[in-house]
């Protein structure tokens, strides 16, 4: 039981992906900070449940990926430029791997049941869709990958679901901060995403996937990129307002997104995983230093 319970740990931390765990980190604590400076509530226990679920509902569509690209044939290690996934390398089997996702699924629903009580059907039918696209990212004909909506998934998940799901099960109120804080950390969410595809264009282009990178090809794909970091930045004029200090800290990761971009600009697709690991440095500086002058 022991050994069981060490080998299929081990391959649920390693199918879960962990550095991209931030994508939903981030936004959890920027909404959960505007929570704090509107009302001054903060409820721990709520929070945390609201971030773990968030982070299994993530854990499950990064192992229904894996999965079932794994069962395609399309990470195999000849091919693969990012880091192995389990199925891919022969680590897991298909079933093995499905089985972890339902499981983070459950915990998901499990963890959100205290917090579907607080926030009513509102936060249920959040839940339920998150789940229900969770599958449906690459899971079969009817895939949001193959039917080029992968961008609109992650923008709404990472970006509207999150930010507003942390401020309405603390508060049960909105608040149109909350619509210029879910586009910025939507379009941070999706730049990652098209840097993924940016590197995987080669194969993507094989499987038959349908993202900005394979439509529009690489030259566009980089100025829309450019074009989401612009957003982001132009979104701190309106904390100027409210929030002046918030705006100006958040503005200077100006610096970090035009070193990011000129070296996106320079590399080939074996190096775009540098550039993942930088944008998620200067995503992460983007909400210290957000949150840093929200309360200075």
């Amino acid at each position: 039981m022991l050994s069981f319970f060490k080998k299929y740990s081990k391959l649920f931390l390693k199918g879960s992906r962990v550095k991209t765990l931030l994508m939903s980190l981030i936004p959890s604590f920027m909404s959960m900070a505007l929570v704090y400076k509107h009302s001054f509530v903060f409820d721990k226990t709520l929070f945390l449940l609201t971030c773990f679920s968030i982070l299994f509902i993530q854990i499950a569509v990064n192992l229904f990926n894996d999965a079932l690209d794994g069962k395609e044939g399309l990470d195999n290690k000849k091919e693969r430029l990012g880091p192995l996934r389990l199925v891919g390398s022969g680590e897991a089997s298909f079933f093995e791997v499905r089985a972890m996702g339902f499981f983070a699924c459950i915990m998901a629903v499990l963890l959100a049941i205290p917090l579907i009580f607080k926030g009513g059907i509102l936060v249920l039918i959040m839940g339920f869709l998150s789940l229900l696209s969770c599958y449906f990212y690459t899971g079969s004909s009817y895939s949001l990958v193959k039917m080029g909506l992968a961008e609109i998934f992650c923008f709404i998940f990472f970006g509207f679901f999150i930010v507003f799901g942390v401020y309405y099960i603390q508060t049960l109120k909105f608040s149109w901060d909350l619509i210029y804080l879910s586009i910025q950390c939507g379009f941070w969410s999706v730049s990652f995403l098209l840097i993924n595809y940016l590197r995987d264009e080669k194969i993507d282009k094989k499987r038959g996937r349908k993202h900005f990178v394979t439509l529009l090809g690489r030259e566009n794909s980089l100025f829309v990129v450019g074009v989401f970091q612009a957003f982001i930045y132009l979104l701190c004029f309106y904390w100027l307002n409210s929030y002046p200090k918030a705006g100006i800290l958040s503005f200077c990761a100006i610096f970090f997104s035009c070193f990011l971009l000129y070296q996106m600009y320079q590399r080939t697709s074996q190096k775009y995983n540098q550039c993942l690991a930088f944008l998620s440095f200067s995503y992460s500086f983007f909400c210290f230093m957000w949150i840093l002058g929200l309360f200075l």
